[in-house]
């Protein structure tokens, strides 16, 4: 599943004709413990798989227009995603829910994104979820038909799956740039979740090092998208750089953990934990048409049963 869509990522839009300007962007995440090396794998948060389509909305449109009625909009940015999550026990070999120290829970998303980028180096994001968590979603045959095609343990525990329930979930992000030195700067990161899954608040902050843009023209949060196609290669910068983040999070509520809020109630949940600690740190690499990306993840207890957790992401972008 991860080659077909990598292939058809990179291919895509390569068979379309380059134009003047870079309006369109296809981003492939994916998130995986496997992506750590050996040690735990399939361990609470087990995989993630992203895939979306953004592209510059025109300064002349109305739409533009409506957000930029006092002209402090350098880029807007609209987009069209999927999504799928999957979230595990310890070991996922066991049905004994006497055994778990987190609920088995699925989930299929898709949604819209508009990101803001504005001249005083501020960017805002909104991005609005609809799916379904639980059995319906079919995340848990998703994982078992990929257990059975690599010889790898049977996930046991889907049994005992968080119940069916709507996914409508609001995300808004905030992030402010501050330069400190040659290379250096320092970004500040503001979230903000509620809905009908995930529901929380957190606050953190990312130096980055190395060869660095400013956020309206970084590949960092997108920003390169509706840059002008330069057909001359010496005249391309590539960005790189190396950052390091923390972040406190505060949650609210999380039917992952607690079971959904809506529909029948599910038999085997948790407590959440209130406070979390967030680190990352990895490097990114942005040319004029293509991203590329490693970043490790680390996080304090979620839930009262369960450890720490970590797992590695990839990312890729393709502009045209």
């Amino acid at each position: 599943m991860y080659k077909i869509l990598l292939v058809a990522f990179i291919l895509l839009p390569s068979l379309l004709v380059a134009q003047k300007t870079l309006n369109h962007e296809f981003d492939l995440t994916i998130d995986n413990d496997v992506f750590l090396g050996p040690g735990d794998k399939d361990r609470y948060y087990s995989s993630g798989i992203y895939l979306s389509y953004r592209n510059a909305v025109k300064p002349e449109s109305a739409f533009h227009k409506f957000f930029n009625k006092k002209e402090q909009i350098h880029n807007l940015l609209q987009g069209f995603h999927i999504g799928q999550i999957v979230y595990t026990s310890d070991n996922i070999i066991f049905t004994d829910v006497a055994l778990y120290d987190r609920p088995y829970a699925g989930l299929h998303t898709f949604g819209y994104s508009l990101n803001l980028f504005k001249k005083n180096n501020w960017v805002f994001n909104g991005k609005f979820d609809l799916g379904i968590l639980g059995p319906s979603s079919q995340v848990d045959d998703v994982q078992t038909n990929w257990h059975n095609f690599f010889g790898l343990p049977d996930p046991a525990g889907w049994v005992n799956q968080v119940n069916d329930s709507p996914i409508i979930n609001l995300k808004i992000e905030a992030t402010k740039s501050f330069l400190l030195a040659q290379g250096v700067d320092f970004l500040y990161e503001s979230k903000y979740e509620a809905g009908t899954v995930f529901n929380n608040i957190r606050q953190g902050g990312v130096i980055r090092l190395g060869k660095i843009k400013n956020l309206n023209e970084s590949g960092y949060l997108n920003g390169l998208i509706g840059t002008k196609y330069q057909e001359d290669r010496r005249g391309q910068q590539i960005e790189g750089y190396f950052f390091l983040g923390t972040a406190v999070e505060y949650v609210f509520y999380n039917s992952t953990i607690q079971g959904n809020i809506i529909g029948e109630e599910t038999d085997f949940t948790d407590e959440k934990i209130d406070w979390i600690w967030h680190w990352k740190f990895g490097f990114n690499l942005h040319w004029q048409t293509f991203d590329f990306g490693y970043h490790v993840y680390l996080s304090s207890p979620e839930n009262e049963l369960a450890g720490r957790h970590a797992f590695g992401r990839l990312r890729f972008s393709k502009r045209f």
